[in-house]
């Protein structure tokens, strides 16, 4: 994966940095993990995707990538499909209409090898974001965000035992551990922290941007 030219096309580093974690650094079960080493490499490193390639015995050589349509969609497609064809891997950007996106990757069934998407947590918390995401047990033939269809036992049970952790901080170094596992397993890619940004009228007051939700906070905004 090469996330310099991803970050590009979606404009650079004003909006977003370089992801090695699932977890974004405004959730607290962020650590700093780079299981491949990469945080000083965005552009990846295709000598050693080559060497591993070459270990692999059923490596799909013709891979689709589904991804929401749009402008920039497209842009980063194409640089997700430069990126494989370093290594001689052929990715087809496969666009899939806005509306009916989530409807058509929800079933394992339809989805393709690659799956190009994001995820807010609905709380800061590591329990918003790898038990629907990664637990074998919550994949579904429909309304499925299991996306990468990871149902890995020691991941399932590494998920279950920092769910029985009674005290909600303290299981945030467990989440970070299930991070770790998802990441060894290669079931996905982190990609960008996204940065949002907003602008507001001149007699907007009390805007601010709710680091979890990546919008103006209503909590505090008026008008002048």
């Amino acid at each position: 994966m090469n996330k310099k030219t991803y970050l590009t096309v979606q404009g650079g580093p004003t909006f977003g940095d370089y992801a090695t974690t699932i977890a974004a650094p405004t959730v607290k079960a962020y650590r700093k993990i780079d299981p491949y080493g990469l945080a000083g490499k965005p552009e990846g490193d295709p000598a050693k995707a080559r060497e591993l390639l070459a270990q692999s015995r059923n490596c799909p050589q013709d891979i689709k990538l589904d991804y929401s349509q749009s402008a920039t969609g497209d842009r980063i497609a194409a640089a997700i499909a430069d990126a494989f064809a370093r290594v001689g891997l052929a990715v087809h950007p496969n666009p899939l209409p806005r509306k009916s996106f989530h409807t058509i990757v929800g079933r394992p069934a339809a989805q393709n090898e690659l799956l190009l998407t994001s995820w807010i947590a609905d709380w800061p918390s590591g329990e918003a974001i790898f038990p629907p995401q990664f637990s074998g047990d919550r994949i579904r033939p429909d309304g499925n965000v299991n996306f990468s269809q990871l149902n890995d036992p020691k991941i399932n049970q590494a998920i279950k035992a920092a769910e029985a952790v009674p005290d909600t901080d303290s299981a945030q170094a467990s989440w970070a551990t299930v991070d770790q596992l998802i990441q060894e397993d290669a079931a996905a890619i982190p990609i960008r922290y996204n940065k949002q940004v907003l602008i507001v009228g001149p007699r907007v007051t009390g805007a601010r941007i709710s680091s979890q939700y990546l919008d103006v906070s209503l909590q505090n905004v008026g008008v002048e």
